[in-house]
């Protein structure tokens, strides 16, 4: 789900493309501090090692608060978005010949 929405990111900032570029600064910076806080949520739930199925179970930690939880888990959600998006970018300048 996230590989999918950072492949249509594109059509969800184009109205930010209309705004001055101050508040495009605070959008991209609000981006990679969230994109931060998710590769450190990715690193801390050691998600990695489901991924690459080293653990065969989710251990849940019932001592952190719910909200903490979701939280880290929907940064690791807009990291691997922000990771996606830019990386399109990037093959689309590298196909295009870097200007």
């Amino acid at each position: 789900m996230s590989i999918h929405i950072g492949l249509h990111w594109s059509a969800v900032i184009r109205p930010l493309k209309k705004a001055p570029k101050q508040v495009g600064y605070v959008f991209k910076a609000a981006a990679a501090a969230i994109a931060a806080f998710g590769a450190y949520s990715f690193i801390k739930n050691e998600v990695w090692s489901y991924l690459f199925s080293i653990r065969q179970y989710a251990y849940i930690d019932y001592e952190s608060p719910i909200l903490t939880a979701a939280l880290e888990y929907a940064a690791i959600i807009g990291l691997i978005v922000f990771v996606v998006y830019y990386a399109l970018k990037l093959s689309e300048k590298i196909r295009r010949g870097i200007k």
